[in-house]
């Protein structure tokens, strides 16, 4: 769940370096376009690897995460190491326990899992409410005259 928070954010956030912003959104929204086949301001196509440099660059955390995370999306250890009892070396066996229960698991390492989804999360929050207050601020008003100031030079822009 995280990693996919995390695909999610690297997309929204690489919605800054898109050629075509408004463009490529409408097209992605309509079905036209899928957003492997956008291409960046700088030619590249905005494939994870793009972006997770890219994101990496500004969040330093974000590379180890996608690499971390990445061993739960294609089979790793990281599926057997949670359910691993325990190893014979010199027999070369190692003993699995599955059930409901997660006997043997500090609470603590559900907390780094949580910890990361709620910072990843920030990561796109953050930039959707900053494209929003974007699109919906009014247009700055003209100012010819500083209120409240009266006599020479007290205009803006004068």
């Amino acid at each position: 769940m995280v990693r996919m928070q995390l695909d999610t954010a690297m997309r929204i956030n690489g919605i800054r370096f898109m050629q075509d912003a408004e463009g490529n959104i409408a097209q992605i929204f309509n079905g036209n376009l899928t957003y492997r086949k956008v291409k960046a301001a700088d030619g590249s196509k905005m494939m994870d690897a793009y972006l997770k440099e890219k994101l990496t660059n500004e969040y330093e955390w974000v590379g180890k995460l996608y690499d971390d995370l990445s061993d739960f999306v294609h089979l790793s250890f990281r599926h057997f190491w949670p359910v691993m009892a325990g190893t014979d070396d010199e027999n070369r066996i190692a003993y699995f326990a599955i059930s409901a229960q997660d006997q043997k698991k500090d609470e603590a390492n559900y907390f780094e899992v949580t910890d990361e989804f709620f910072r990843v999360t920030k990561l796109t929050w953050v930039i959707l409410l900053g494209l929003l207050m974007a699109r919906h601020s009014p247009a700055p008003s003209k100012i010819n005259k500083a209120e409240g100031v009266e006599g020479e030079g007290a205009g803006l822009g004068n």
